[in-house]
């Protein structure tokens, strides 16, 4: 059952003006995102629960809605250099998850991305071999926040049998659920991709070449590994008698009356070690991405009124 909700709001600012023979452009803006999920989430009948999952229900408005408020700034300069030109464009934004201030969150959430992007445009309209060249430089860094899963993760559920007597109508079965309230990690951090990229464009003979090349790193990526923790647990003996009609009395354990005397009777224990298991998120995901791409645009031969186009990487 799934009632979700949105709420969306923005305020955007733009000025554009000269200085000299150069142009400028400023934007500001901000972004303010709400979801939330009023719903009951999974349902299914308590009593039939999904066998071995050790599954609970969870209704989806037992999670906080997520509130986001982003602001951000960006500059482009347009500056001639003689008879090439400089255009240069740079931003800076600003992601806060679950907002307690303007600057200041509740989770401990927040990133700051810088990017820049400039193109020096050495030649645009020559007569020459080559009419046009271009250089290209970029410089980026985005953060990637931890989900709501990853903030407000669901208890971890472990069921284990304790003491299974088959012999309708007098079957009983004693199930044990060891419960981990906090299965969150509270220094999860932002994980955040930095990249670098530079680029070649040129035309030479009518032939329009564009290269780019390309380095990124990831840090503190989001994986989740296994958390093992000691657990003793007190299985019943089994029971090999039929007709013996166990019960089980909360304080005292399973116990039977024995079928010659009448006398209540306590099944005994054996204690049995194991290990639990649980999902933890961490920062320990690391990535570097290298690469090359181009494009040819050979354009158009009439007599074949075919064009040729090739890219690749």
């Amino acid at each position: 059952d799934g009632r979700p909700y949105y709420l969306n709001a923005s305020v955007n600012g733009t000025r554009t003006f000269h200085i000299g023979q150069s142009q400028h452009t400023i934007r500001v803006g901000m972004d303010y995102n709400l979801s939330g999920n009023n719903g009951k989430g999974s349902m299914y009948d308590i009593l039939q629960p999904p066998t071995g999952t050790g599954f609970r229900p969870r209704p989806f408005d037992d999670i906080p809605a997520l509130h986001r408020i982003a602001m951000f700034s960006a500059a482009e300069l347009v500056i001639p250099i003689g008879s090439t030109r400089l255009e240069m464009q740079a931003g800076l934004r600003f992601n806060n998850i679950q907002p307690s201030g303007l600057f200041s969150s509740a989770e401990d959430i927040t990133a700051l991305d810088p990017r820049l992007n400039m193109r020096y445009r050495i030649l645009e309209k020559g007569s020459g071999l080559v009419s046009q060249l271009g250089l290209r430089f970029g410089y980026g860094k985005q953060s990637l926040t931890p989900t709501l899963s990853h903030i407000y993760p669901d208890k971890s559920y472990r069921d284990l049998s304790l003491f299974n007597y088959y012999d309708p109508p007098g079957s009983l079965a004693v199930i044990y659920t060891d419960v981990i309230e906090d299965t969150r990690n509270h220094n999860l951090r932002a994980a955040n991709s930095t990249k670098y990229e530079g680029g070649l464009n040129i035309v030479i003979a009518g032939i329009d070449m564009e290269f780019t090349g390309y380095y990124e790193t990831m840090k503190d990526g989001f994986t989740h590994r296994s958390i093992y923790l000691p657990l003793v647990i007190h299985r019943y003996n089994p029971l090999t008698k039929a007709g013996l009609a166990p019960r089980f009395i909360p304080g005292t354990g399973v116990v039977y009356n024995h079928p010659g005397t009448g006398q209540l009777v306590v099944v005994p224990t054996t204690p049995d070690s194991l290990f639990r298991t649980y999902s933890y998120p961490e920062n320990s995901r690391h990535q570097i991405k290298t690469g090359l791409e181009y494009e040819m645009d050979f354009g158009r031969v009439d007599a074949l009124h075919t064009s040729f186009y090739l890219n690749g990487a």
